[in-house]
């Protein structure tokens, strides 16, 4: 009793790892709304509703135990799913199933593909086994991401967590589990409060079947980037990349900085090409514009726009925030400015986020072979039979 207020523990099945994944949520400023008016909640499978602002997240959480392998493997470890859809099982319609498992001896989580569940075979038993380095190597914050090889997924990517990374992981497990994450997804940069909330609620907030828990305003890890390795990359200098030694979440990051960068670039192309036809009277021309990477992004240029004369005019944009007199176009869009000869042209941007500056590079075929610009293969194209 609080303040006069009769209040009583959560309470769960005496093997249930529940508890342990809310405590990583409560740790990081989230608290219990309401719980189901039960004596003892299940041990795995109870649906929860994470208010984490505008995006909730409706889960029902199955967390299991990580054990030493049965196939005495001492660089692996084990994970037996118990229950699948082929199984006891049952899909809702309302709520996605999450799966963790909790490694007791390093007080670490791994997140599971959830498409597991979709097997088992005869025993319902869709097991997992996981290398052992996985666990080793998990920052205090969060999501250390390894692809595994699988022989029922195609591939197959494994999420090793602190326990106060929870919120991180559940909140950006489909690009975690497609192996897209960059790390600076939801909940990324929430950290630990010094005040906790537990796992007692006052009497009249047992009620319904879920657990519903509020949780703090998300925030993200501010994105730390090499700039050189953005250059780099802009440049398709692979060599300059390699030497880097980039983790595969820095490299999806850089890569993320560069699709910014790009995007950038182009917006301030459009706003150019809008004023030029503009300042010309051309109004209704600058009206039809259209920016066409946004729709279709591999017909080989941006923008199609108008010269002064009316005719069409297809635009590549490449850019960069330095100097840099080299940049990187792929095969697709060296085809189209083949076939669209002297409708075609290049905006070269430099220093986009500082003072943008314009290189217009109209017909880069017939600059090629008068030898303005100078073309270097960079990858090649292998068929075999």
């Amino acid at each position: 009793m609080i303040g006069g207020v009769m209040q009583r523990r959560v309470r769960f099945h005496g093997q249930s790892r529940l508890p342990l994944a809310i405590s990583g949520l409560l740790n990081t400023g989230w608290r219990i709304r309401s719980a189901p008016d039960e004596t003892v909640l299940p041990r795995n499978g109870q649906a929860f509703v994470l208010e984490g602002g505008a995006e909730d997240k409706r889960i029902r959480l199955f967390a299991y135990t990580v054990t030493s392998s049965s196939r005495n493997r001492p660089h692996e470890k084990r994970v037996e799913i118990t229950r699948t859809y082929n199984g006891t099982l049952m899909r809702s319609p309302l709520f996605e199933d999450v799966v963790i498992a909790f490694d007791r001896e390093r007080e670490t989580w791994v997140g599971i593909d959830g498409r597991r569940l979709d097997y088992g075979g005869a025993t319902h038993n869709a097991s997992t086994f996981l290398p052992s380095a996985g666990f080793a190597n998990v920052p205090t914050s969060g999501i250390h991401i390894l692809p595994m090889e699988s022989n029922i997924i195609s591939l197959e990517f494994a999420a090793f967590f602190n326990p106060n990374s929870i919120a991180e992981y559940i909140f950006n497990r489909d690009a975690i589990h497609a192996g897209s994450y960059s790390g600076r997804g939801k909940f990324s940069g929430n950290v630990v409060v010094k005040k906790p909330a537990n796992l007692k609620l006052e009497k009249g907030a047992f009620h319904g079947n879920d657990i519903v828990i509020l949780g703090p305003p998300s925030l993200s890890k501010a994105a730390v980037v090499d700039q050189q390795a953005v250059e780099a990359m802009i440049s398709g200098d692979t060599a300059a990349i390699r030497k880097l030694k980039l983790t595969r979440e820095e490299l999806l990051e850089i890569k993320r900085r560069c699709d910014e960068i790009g995007l950038k670039g182009e917006r301030w192309a459009l706003d150019y090409e809008r004023k030029r036809l503009k300042r010309a009277g051309l109004h209704d021309l600058a009206n039809q514009i259209v920016w066409v990477s946004q729709t279709h992004p591999y017909e080989g240029y941006d923008i199609e726009s108008f010269n002064e004369d009316g005719s069409p005019k297809f635009i590549e944009v490449k850019t960069t925030v330095s100097k840099s007199k080299q940049f990187e176009i792929s095969d697709n869009e060296w085809r189209r400015a083949d076939e669209l000869g002297s409708q075609y042209e290049i905006y070269r941007i430099t220093g986009v986020e500082s003072m943008p500056n314009l290189r217009r590079l109209p017909d880069p075929i017939g600059l090629l072979k008068a030898g303005a610009l100078s073309k270097a293969a960079s990858s090649w194209m292998v068929k075999y039979s």
